[in-house]
């Protein structure tokens, strides 16, 4: 086989295939054609990510308002609860005021039947003025002192304290975490 000449005496180049110049051409647009569809539907996914995340942000938002609005009405009711159930005890108190009136194992019984009805409190005690348990609704607390109590400390040092929801502490009996709940008697 031999190459074919040219008019000028020269080999000719050999021609192309048809449509090879046209495929050589098109590789580089198809390329192209692909990475901008990939951009494309990659600015339509971020943008529908960051709609999708804004609207979870939103909804977030309106759940926790809304839980915190139904804690605070659950705290405000527990804390009124606490509170109706700390002016029983002390009118119980009082109605047993002459001496001997009020025994350990009555009062006892009185602060627990005040217990009944409110599962979240876990006892009631009474300290008298020095921080010495003197009525607890548990058994073994009598006579033990809390004077070094913050929750009994602070109406020491300001008398004119009415009730208070205090820093949650450990309980030295139990070992177990409570939130002091306190009115001076």
């Amino acid at each position: 086989m031999t190459a074919p000449a040219s008019l000028s005496g020269r080999p000719s180049q050999p021609l192309d295939r048809p449509g090879e110049a046209q495929n050589a051409f098109s590789r580089p647009r198809l390329l192209l054609a692909f990475l901008a569809y990939l951009v494309v539907t990659g600015g339509f996914l971020a943008a529908i990510l960051a709609l999708l995340r804004e609207d979870a942000l939103k909804s977030g938002a309106a759940l926790g308002r809304s839980f915190a609005q139904v804690i605070e009405e659950q705290t405000a009711r527990t804390v009124q609860s606490v509170e109706h159930l700390l002016g029983q005890a002390q009118r119980e108190l009082r109605a047993r005021q002459a001496p001997g009136a009020a025994t350990e194992a009555g009062m006892r019984a009185v602060f627990r039947e005040l217990l009944a009805d409110l599962p979240y409190v876990r006892a009631v005690w009474f300290l008298d003025k020095d921080g010495v348990i003197r009525f607890d609704s548990d058994e073994g607390n009598v006579g033990i002192a809390l004077a070094d109590r913050p929750y009994f400390a602070q109406y020491r040092q300001n008398p004119t304290l009415g009730l208070r929801l205090n820093d949650p502490i450990r309980s030295r009996s139990t070992g177990t975490w409570f939130i002091p709940v306190t009115r001076p008697v």
